[in-house]
């Protein structure tokens, strides 16, 4: 008989182990809950002066003159580049997109990517 409680007491123990880890997982802080918000990605489309055959050394040089991330470069033709930049909001992006094109040297135009935005719902009133 004393062997059945100390089974039982050692699943019952067990259970309750196991029902409290997910609970302290919950209250546990995350690593970036103090880093503030995440940069949010700036999409633009950059027309360049000059031909760039390969697109590393033009995000190397979007990075150096913008000072963000670039993590995304796609070239479209010699001179149309979709750049993304990591900005911490609209108007860091904003600023990144005159510091490109002060130089004419540099880029023709830094226009927003608006490729990628979704199309407005229809109204409900036009559901019928």
């Amino acid at each position: 008989m004393q062997r059945l409680r100390v089974r039982a007491a050692g699943w019952a123990s067990g259970l309750i182990g196991t029902a409290l880890i997910p609970l302290g997982a919950c209250s546990a802080p995350t690593a970036g809950a103090d880093a503030g918000p995440a940069p949010t990605p700036c999409r633009m489309l950059l027309r360049t002066a000059a031909d760039w055959p390969a697109a590393a050394p033009l995000a190397a040089e979007v990075a150096r003159r913008t000072a963000l991330p670039v993590p995304g470069v796609l070239p479209i033709t010699a001179r149309l580049f979709a750049i993304t930049l990591q900005a911490p909001d609209a108007a860091t992006c904003a600023a990144a997109r005159a510091r490109l094109t002060a130089d004419p040297g540099f880029a023709l135009g830094a226009d927003p990517d608006r490729r990628r935005t979704r199309p407005a719902p229809p109204a409900a009133s036009s559901a019928q």
